[in-house]
C-alpha cells in the first residue's frame, strides 16, 4: 500500500493508510475543518470497526486534513436541526459520535491523535475520550489554548 493516505473512492471523508502495521485515518472534511457530520461520524465508526478486528494493524493515528484536527460538530448541520425543530435528525450524530469514542477505548490497538491544528468541542472529545491525550502535537489548538507549547512552556 502507498504511503500517503488514500481515499478509498473520490470524495471520501476519511482517507485511510495502512503501513508496517499503523493505520492512519485522515477526516477529510478540511473545508469544514474536519467538524463532525453524520457522514464523517458513521465513516469513522466504520473505518474503527472494521480495523479494531484486523490483527495486522497494531496502532491507530488519526488526523485532519488540512489546517485543523477537528472543529467539533458542525455547527452548520446541528443549527439547522435546532433552527426547523427536527432535534431528532441530531441524534445520529450524537450518537455515532458517541459510539466513535467508545470504540476508540476499547479496540485492542492503541489510538494517538496527532492534533494538526484546531481541536474543538467534539474534536477534543474525540482526542480525552478516545485517545486519552497520547500524542498531541505541538503547534496544536485545542479548546481554545493557542500557541507552541515547548517544555511545557507556552511561547
Amino acid at each position: 500500500m502507498s504511503n500517503s493516505p488514500q481515499p478509498a473512492q473520490a470524495g471520501a471523508v476519511v482517507l485511510e493508510k495502512k503501513h508496517e502495521g499503523i493505520a492512519t485515518l485522515v477526516m477529510n472534511r478540511p473545508d469544514r475543518l474536519n467538524a463532525l457530520n453524520n457522514e464523517l461520524a458513521s465513516a469513522l465508526n466504520d473505518t474503527l470497526g472494521r480495523i479494531a478486528g484486523d490483527d495486522t494493524v497494531r496502532v491507530v493515528v488519526i488526523t485532519g486534513a488540512g489546517r485543523a484536527f477537528c472543529a467539533g460538530g458542525d455547527l452548520g448541520a446541528l443549527g439547522k436541526g435546532r433552527q426547523t425543530g427536527a432535534t431528532h435528525e441530531l441524534e445520529p450524530l450524537l450518537r455515532a459520535g458517541m459510539q466513535m469514542v467508545l470504540k476508540m477505548r476499547t479496540m485492542p490497538q492503541p489510538v494517538i491523535a496527532a492534533v494538526n491544528g484546531a481541536a474543538a468541542g467534539a474534536g477534543i472529545a474525540a482526542i480525552a475520550g478516545g485517545s486519552g491525550w497520547t500524542g498531541a502535537a505541538v503547534g496544536g489548538v485545542v479548546g481554545g489554548v493557542v500557541g507552541n507549547i515547548k517544555g511545557g512552556k507556552q511561547q
